[in-house]
């Protein structure tokens, strides 16, 4: 590990202590505090902080408002986590039972917008002057909307045709990518008044981080390398993926069309057999070792944006993140 930054694990004490120090503010209801603390104790890799953490320091930041700031957005992923598990029906979550599945999806609903509103309530104790911080807080809810277009497409797309690699990431822009822009960019607006000019490198880098991190959660689905879920779990919801997206792209004919109505079998009726089948197909047909291939050019493309290039700390901090991010995959990229 460099001495840029933290790391995602020792991050949590002091996040912790400021979700605390809010909550003990007495504005939620002692059993919605229940939940919130029930949530956040799920742990996760709190990737999005520590990068907004290590970005505000690179570019001089002050360190408490980053703080403040990577709460903020580590409580507004757990919100739309809450709502996800409730529209994907996922049972657990990290290891133990979902907030739906132990709370009510009536009680759950509203955990993910208490989470949402604590975020915010967290980001007012940045210490900024009054028009960056409007600046700031205007990114974070546009952020939101982003999210909540990529789920919204995502949950479409589950109801219709499979869709190619370029409808994908874009989908994936939104669902995965929105928050890693608002983590990369909203650190630098944070540090930094008058930043304006990075802005798109900056956006390129959050967007290439969550299209890693999104391929990369597909490929560890199809391998039951996701923490207490069974390999195939995005299968048998009928999740679109990069897998899925790729592999109509090498299938025709009766192949294509027999894949598509084994993909759209309804989730209660797909079986283990049923998910092994698809899973085959993915292998038969290549698309994992293609995955894998999109995962490294993906991280290429970040790499040769000029702001990387020209910044050796950040270079660093970006490279201990991708090594971070590829323990899981690597071996797989030897063995395809």
């Amino acid at each position: 590990m460099s001495n840029l930054s933290f790391t995602s694990v020792n991050l949590w004490p002091h996040m912790k202590e400021i979700i605390d120090e809010v909550l003990s503010e007495g504005w939620f209801d002692p059993f919605t505090v229940e939940m919130v603390k029930y949530q956040l104790a799920s742990g996760g890799k709190r990737i999005r902080p520590w990068i907004a953490v290590t970005f505000s320091r690179i570019f001089n930041g002050n360190e408490l408002n980053a703080l403040y700031f990577g709460t903020s957005v580590e409580l507004i992923h757990n919100a739309s986590l809450v709502h996800d598990d409730i529209q994907d029906g996922d049972t657990t979550r990290r290891g133990q039972a979902s907030a739906w599945k132990k709370y009510s999806m009536d009680q759950a609903i509203n955990l993910g917008d208490a989470l949402f509103a604590l975020a915010f309530e967290v980001f007012k104790k940045c210490e900024l002057e009054p028009k960056r911080k409007l600046e700031l807080m205007e990114f974070s809810m546009r952020t939101v909307g982003e999210l909540v277009n990529g789920q919204v497409k995502e949950i479409f797309y589950r109801q219709n045709n499979l869709i190619t690699p370029d409808e994908y990431l874009h989908l994936v822009s939104g669902k995965t990518g929105s928050l890693f822009r608002l983590a990369c960019r909203g650190a630098v607006m944070l540090a930094q008044n008058g930043a304006e000019a990075i802005y798109s490198d900056l956006d390129n880098i959050g967007t290439r981080l969550g299209n890693m991190f999104q391929i990369r959660d597909d490929i560890i689905d199809v391998f039951g390398l996701k923490e207490g879920r069974p390999a195939g779990s995005d299968i048998k919801e009928g999740k679109p993926s990069i897998l899925s997206s790729l592999v109509i792209t090498k299938l025709t004919g009766k192949e294509k069309e027999d894949f598509i109505s084994m993909y759209f079998v309804p989730t209660k009726k797909k079986t283990k057999t049923l998910i092994k089948k698809i899973i085959k197909t993915y292998h038969d047909t290549g698309v994992v070792s293609d995955a894998l291939e999109m995962y490294m050019k993906e991280k290429d493309v970040m790499f040769s944006i000029n702001l990387v290039k020209e910044n050796s700390y950040l270079k660093l901090f970006l490279q201990e993140l991708c090594d971070y991010l590829s323990l899981a995959i690597k071996e797989l990229y030897y063995k395809t």
